[in-house]
């Protein structure tokens, strides 16, 4: 009686045993917090596919980033992409930005294709700090002479009537493109501006104009 006890008690001690382990291997964060060190063990986040010989990687060094407007924000900063022989394909990095739950939560998706044609997936979670978005702001002009209708988002910004805000309260006015569509035989037109982002977010903005001095030939006879 007193062996099987003893056994038993064996085997009770083992499973306990391989259940810390396994605790510990999947929440590396309460093992830091056992062993009294305050900071988080690293995430990384990374694909690797087998492919011929060797292994390619797609690998994103923060789970989280920020960016606040300020300097150039590089989406590749912290990722590692090396093909099955090791040659790095960083350039070669497909980048998208998907919005959130709201304009300032992103989602950076990466992608890449290995030599051998496989596709390896990874994404981080980008937050965008005092951010509200591309915006176009416009003086409210009634006329344009039709040979500045081309040109009209470059000649109006020159002018200093037409703004381009990039979201975080930089000027992006030199990002501000445009097309019209015009009524030749009333003279009016309507103008889209719009402008966009390395994010993804987009602003359009319409005006109705006359257009003055149109060309005899475009003007309908009486």
């Amino acid at each position: 009686m007193k062996s099987r006890v003893l056994r038993v008690a064996a085997c009770l001690a083992a499973a306990l045993a391989v259940l810390v382990m396994a605790v510990l291997l999947l929440f590396p964060d309460q093992l830091a917090s056992w062993l009294g060190r305050d900071e988080a063990v690293p995430v990384t986040r990374t694909e690797t596919k087998n492919s011929g010989s060797g292994m390619a990687v797609l690998e994103v060094s923060e789970e989280k980033r920020e960016y606040d407007g300020n300097g150039i924000f590089d989406p590749l900063q912290g990722v590692t992409a090396l093909d099955n022989n090791g040659t790095d394909l960083k350039n070669k990095v497909a980048v998208a930005y998907v919005s959130g739950s709201t304009i300032r939560q992103k989602t950076i998706r990466y992608s890449l294709y290995d030599s051998n044609g496989e596709k390896l997936e990874a994404s981080c979670q980008l937050t965008l700090n005092q951010y509200d978005g591309p915006d176009i702001t416009c003086e409210p002009l009634q006329r344009a002479d039709f040979e500045k209708m081309d040109d009209l988002a470059e000649v109006w910004v020159q002018e200093g009537v037409l703004h381009g805000d990039d979201g975080f309260g930089n000027d992006a006015s030199g990002s501000i493109t445009s097309y019209y569509e015009l009524d030749v035989e009333t003279g009016l037109a309507e103008v889209t501006f719009s402008i966009s982002n390395q994010f993804g977010d987009v602003k359009v903005l319409k005006v109705s104009l006359t257009v003055e001095n149109m060309p005899a030939d475009l003007v309908p006879a009486e």
